[in-house]
């Protein structure tokens, strides 16, 4: 099923639409504190591809990037949509997340000007 993420900017929330535009999961991101919120999202898509974080049947993965110094990585398996991993990314924030498919790499950008 194809669907579509989205979230709020400084939103604490993840949605995911159906080509019809209705919502079909919403998701918490766990985040440690109150003041903490989503910076940017990032999509890898595995449908095509033999490489795969995650348990086999991956069909996604989404990775989230928070203010509260953590990379939450999402897969979409089998229909549902849930948390698989998060990453510390350490002391010096991280502002961007990308995924880049020809190093099948994923990618933060620091306030520091570093690629991590």
């Amino acid at each position: 099923m194809s669907m579509v993420m989205h979230t709020e900017e400084n939103s604490t929330f993840l949605q995911w639409y159906n080509l019809k535009m209705k919502v079909c999961h919403m998701e918490n991101v766990p985040v440690k504190g109150r003041t903490d919120k989503v910076l940017s999202i990032a999509y890898q898509d595995l449908s095509s591809s033999i490489y795969s974080f995650g348990p086999q049947d991956t069909d996604a993965v989404y990775g989230v990037l928070c203010s509260d110094h953590f990379l939450y990585l999402y897969i979409h398996l089998r229909g549902r949509i849930e948390l698989f991993h998060k990453f510390d990314t350490g002391k010096i924030m991280q502002t961007k997340v990308f995924f880049l498919p020809k190093h099948k790499a994923w990618v933060t950008v620091g306030i520091d000007f570093k690629l991590r």
